[in-house]
């Protein structure tokens, strides 16, 4: 019958739907955590927006004389892509625009590799002239598959999204629900209009009361970049600042810390522009990342230390180019005070004197320079009566210099070199008087050194480390403290902050 032929054309994709959600209710029994990871929601999240939105399209494509093949793989694609926007919105920040042809490709391509070794595999033993036919054609198909990957994949292939607001995320959800359902026929147009508008109208609601509760909310991310450090300073709608930006390997295919985890949060919470982008010191595990934002993002002032002389290898050479090119350039002098906000300001402690540029780059330990890590820039960062130390990878010999010179009392202390031990001067912790610290750059041999681990606890100071608890956000308005790690997702206030 007419009415029931929407429900009909649905049963298949409805018995599919219902198989994936029956995995998922497995997976989620087994293991309720399983619903915080990325793989789990994007897998579910594709089969399900692929099925639910993308079957109304496919149908009426092949009713209008399009190949089934090619009607199935361009829609389920379109519907995956609009249900996994929010995801990808919140993990990478862009959008492959050319992922329906990659998948039209690249499906075939990939079956024809897994068969072809399976024959190889199996018709070795009986015919090896025929497994060895089978094996050159699975690897012809892997060759194929991975230029395709290479030429689909380049960075021209993707769209930068914005920012999806976490208000928005439900309404979204129920649009798409509402347009599945619509398109089906199980709804009337005049109801879904109106659900629609709900939505639209809800998702708004949800954001200007968030950007709201945002004002004046000061966040400071140490995020989790391997060996190295990066800390972002955001106050949303005011300013974007980063105090280093971990390091890169030294092929170009390998990690990038700009490229792999700075750039991508930066995406994600909007940013689009770095008011302030500040190198404590020219060791590639603080400023490797940084070559390519200052190549891919503007940036409105370098603040550096010793900048490393535009013949120095490495990252250090590449950082110094880089930063020449920049609109602002400053050298950091002890008494700087820079006005993030007019609230907030960012005060100069230590850095370097004058003297000439550093010839090259020092490993993590700083082995090859042992100077250099003491003219490293120290950073104090005050908000109302909250604040931080970011003393970059400052030694025993500067910190006497910088206790000499005098420091206030600080509430949260990103301990210096990753906690080494070379950076363990009982005396700095004592008139700091910390009651977080944080170690970013751990899980490296020896690091954080468990006599610094031994020396902060002592005296009653939590401690979190990037490599256990991945990035750590401290959210404050000036008079409050609030700490969030990402692998727990928990938030807690230290130093028994109301």
């Amino acid at each position: 019958t007419p009415t029931g032929a929407p429900a009909a054309r649905a049963a298949p994709c409805l018995a599919a739907l219902l198989v994936a959600a029956a995995g998922a209710w497995l997976a989620v029994v087994h293991n309720p955590l399983v619903v915080t990871l990325p793989g789990f929601q994007l897998s579910f999240g594709a089969v399900a927006g692929g099925l639910a939105l993308g079957q109304p399209l496919w149908t009426r494509w092949q009713r209008r004389g399009c190949p089934r093949a090619l009607a199935v793989g361009t829609a389920f694609t379109l519907g995956a892509q609009l249900a996994l926007l929010p995801l990808q919105a919140r993990y990478w920040g862009d959008v492959s625009w050319t992922a329906p042809l990659s998948n039209l490709l690249g499906v075939p391509l990939g079956a024809l590799v897994v068969g072809a070794g399976v024959l190889a595999g199996v018709a070795g033993w009986v015919w090896p002239a025929g497994g060895e036919a089978a094996g050159a054609l699975a690897v012809l198909g892997a060759r194929l598959l991975l230029g395709l990957g290479r030429f689909l994949g380049g960075p021209w292939s993707t769209w930068t999204l914005p920012p999806l607001h976490p208000g928005w995320v439900v309404p979204y959800c129920a649009l798409l629900g509402i347009v599945a359902l619509g398109s089906r026929g199980l709804l009337r147009a005049a109801t879904a209009r109106r659900l629609a508008c709900a939505c639209l109208i809800a998702g708004a609601a949800a954001a200007a009361l968030q950007a709201w509760w945002a004002g004046g909310l000061l966040e400071v991310t140490v995020l989790a970049v391997g060996a190295g450090d990066a800390v972002v300073l955001r106050m949303p709608g005011s300013f974007a600042a980063l105090v280093d930006a971990g390091g890169r390997a030294p092929d170009p295919g390998g990690f990038d810390a700009g490229r792999d985890v700075i750039l991508p949060y930066l995406r994600r919470h909007g940013v689009g522009r770095l008011d302030l982008l500040v190198n404590t010191h020219p060791h590639a595990d603080h400023l490797g990342g940084a070559v390519f934002l200052l190549r891919h993002l503007p940036v409105r002032t370098v603040l550096h230390g010793e900048l490393p002389a535009a013949e120095a290898e490495g990252a250090a050479g590449a950082f110094a180019a880089a930063a020449g090119a920049a609109a602002g350039r400053v050298r950091a002098v002890v008494g700087q005070q820079i006005l993030l906000d007019p609230r907030i300001a960012l005060a100069v402690l230590h850095g370097p004197g004058p003297s000439p540029p550093v010839a090259a780059e020092a490993g993590p330990e700083g082995r090859a320079g042992g100077g250099v890590n003491d003219t490293s820039v120290v950073l104090h960062l005050a908000y109302g009566r909250v604040s931080f130390l970011l003393p970059g990878d400052l030694e025993v010999e500067g910190q006497r210099r910088l206790l000499a010179r005098g420091v206030p009392a600080v509430d949260v202390l990103l301990f210096p070199h990753h906690g080494s031990r070379s950076a363990l001067y009982p005396p700095l912790l004592d008139a700091l008087r910390p009651c977080l610290v944080i170690f970013s750059g751990g899980g490296r041999p020896g690091l954080p050194h468990p006599d610094v681990v031994a020396e902060v606890t002592r005296r009653g100071a939590a401690v979190l480390r990037t490599d256990r608890d991945g990035a750590i956000t401290l959210l404050t308005r000036g008079d409050d403290l609030t700490v969030r790690t990402a692998r727990s997702g928990r938030s807690w206030r230290p130093c028994g902050m109301l």
